[in-house]
């Protein structure tokens, strides 16, 4: 197991993988799964249509970010 001295990886942890999708009438979905092979064990619909994430996005007024502490 290779090991890296920035403190921002985990180490020895599980690998997550995040999805945000969504329709054009609908809003943006976010999904947690482990492997792209299994089920989402998290599904979060936000209050954003996509057509505003995407408009949004199209100005570069958008910034998703994603953090995770473990203690």
């Amino acid at each position: 197991m290779p090991t890296v001295a920035n403190e921002a990886f985990i180490h020895g942890g599980t690998k997550i993988k995040g999805t945000l999708f969504g329709h054009k009438r609908a809003r943006i979905n976010l999904t947690f799964q482990e492997s792209p092979k299994c089920l989402p064990f998290l599904l979060l619909e936000s209050a954003i249509p996509t057509r505003k994430l995407l408009r949004d996005m199209g100005v570069g007024l958008i910034r998703i970010a994603l953090e995770y502490d473990n203690y």
